[in-house]
């Protein structure tokens, strides 16, 4: 993958300066950080695309430094905001489509944890 990464690749780095998609809703009790079935991507390229700003535009509670969780409708208007921005914001979000749908499948949000 070009944008996004697993959890071992991401350890690998020996870096924490990564945003994590979760399968679910997220409990940090229970779940902890850097997930075996998260993807990462890194800040810089968080950054660098847009996705930061994406996200704030499809849910007025996101926290860039905490938790934000995305239903299967604003996972929609990510996919249709970035088609039409295209570019490498387009690009991550169709290499990190195949997750989100297998995740909605048996979860109702995907969750985000900043930074």
């Amino acid at each position: 993958m070009k944008y996004f990464m697993t959890e071992l690749q991401r350890k690998k780095t020996h870096s924490t300066c990564y945003h994590e998609f979760f399968q679910g809703s997220w409990d940090m009790d229970q779940d902890g950080h850097w997930n075996s079935n998260s993807l990462m991507i890194h800040d810089d390229i968080f950054c660098k695309i847009g996705l930061d700003s994406l996200l704030a535009e499809v849910n007025d509670r996101y926290d860039y430094f905490g938790v934000t969780t995305l239903t299967k409708d604003q996972w929609g208007h990510i996919i249709d905001y970035a088609r039409n921005i295209k570019g490498e914001l387009w690009e991550a979000i169709l290499e990190i489509n195949p997750w989100a749908e297998n995740c909605y499948k048996d979860h109702s949000v995907i969750t985000v944890l900043g930074i």
